[in-house]
C-alpha cells in the first residue's frame, strides 16, 4: 500500500495592523482660559438682562442721584383731605430728568420747595398736593432711573352727621332759653345804664345847687307875670 503522505496548507503572510482608538487633541491651557473667560462674559450678560434695577440706586445714565425722606402727610384721610407729598433728592448736579411722583401709574410733576437753592448736593426738597377719591392709593417717587419702593395711602368717605328728630328737639330745648336769658340780660344791662344815667344828672344837679349856695350866689327866681284881664267895651 502506498503511503499517503499529508501536506500542510501554509497561508501567505497578512499585514495585521493594530486598531488605535480616536482620541481628541490634547486641550492647551491657552484655550481653556478663553473658554473661561468666554463663559463668565455670557454669564454677566444674562444677570444684567434678567435682573431689574435696584430701587434708590442710581441709573445707568450720568446722575447719580438718591432719595430719602419720601413720603406723604397725612397717611391716611377722606375725600376731602389735601395729601402732601415730599421727597428730597441729593445729587452732584442738577438732573436732567425731572422728580416726579407717580400716583395709580400716573406720573405728576413735583414742585420745588425753595426754587433758589440751586445746591443739590446736600438734598433738595420737593412737593405735590392732591385730593384723591375714595380707595387704595399706590405711589413711589422717580427721578430718570433712580425710584423709591412702592408705598400705599387709604382714602375714606367723608363722614355725614345725620340729624335725628330727637337730638334737634333736645338741642333746641337748650338753645331756646339761652337765647331767652341773653336777651333779658341785655334788656337788664340798658335799663340799669339809663338809670345810672338818671342817678348821676340828679348829682350834678345837686351838686351845683350846693356849689352856689357856698359862693353866695342868690339864686332868684322870677315871678310869674300876673295874667291882666282883658277890658271888654260895651
Amino acid at each position: 500500500m502506498r503511503e499517503i503522505k499529508k501536506r500542510k496548507t501554509v497561508c501567505p503572510a497578512k499585514t495585521i495592523k493594530a486598531y488605535t482608538p480616536f482620541l481628541p487633541p490634547t486641550a492647551t491651557p491657552a484655550s481653556t482660559s478663553t473658554h473661561i473667560l468666554i463663559s463668565l462674559a455670557l454669564f454677566l450678560f444674562l444677570l444684567l438682562i434678567i435682573l431689574p434695577p435696584a430701587a434708590g440706586a442710581a441709573g445707568t445714565g450720568s446722575d447719580e442721584a438718591s432719595f430719602s425722606r419720601g413720603g406723604v402727610t397725612p397717611s391716611s384721610g377722606d375725600s376731602d383731605t389735601t395729601f402732601l407729598f415730599t421727597v428730597t433728592l441729593t445729587a452732584p448736579s442738577a438732573p436732567s430728568s425731572p422728580v416726579e411722583v407717580v400716583i395709580n401709574n400716573r406720573s405728576h410733576a413735583m414742585s420745588e420747595v425753595e426754587p433758589q437753592d440751586t445746591n443739590y448736593s446736600d438734598g433738595k426738597d420737593f412737593e405735590y398736593r392732591e385730593k384723591f377719591e375714595a380707595g387704595g392709593v399706590i405711589y413711589y417717587f422717580r427721578c430718570g432711573n433712580v425710584t423709591t419702593p412702592v408705598s400705599t395711602i387709604s382714602v375714606t368717605t367723608p363722614k355725614i352727621i345725620k340729624w335725628h328728630i330727637d337730638v334737634a328737639i333736645v338741642a333746641g330745648l337748650f338753645v331756646i332759653p339761652v337765647i331767652y336769658t341773653a336777651l333779658l340780660l341785655r334788656r337788664l344791662m340798658e335799663r340799669t345804664e339809663a338809670l345810672t344815667n338818671t342817678v348821676a344828672g340828679i348829682e350834678n344837679h345837686l351838686t351845683e345847687q350846693m356849689t352856689g349856695k357856698e359862693i353866695g350866689i342868690d339864686v332868684q327866681v322870677k315871678p310869674e307875670a300876673e295874667v291882666k284881664p282883658e277890658k271888654r267895651y260895651s
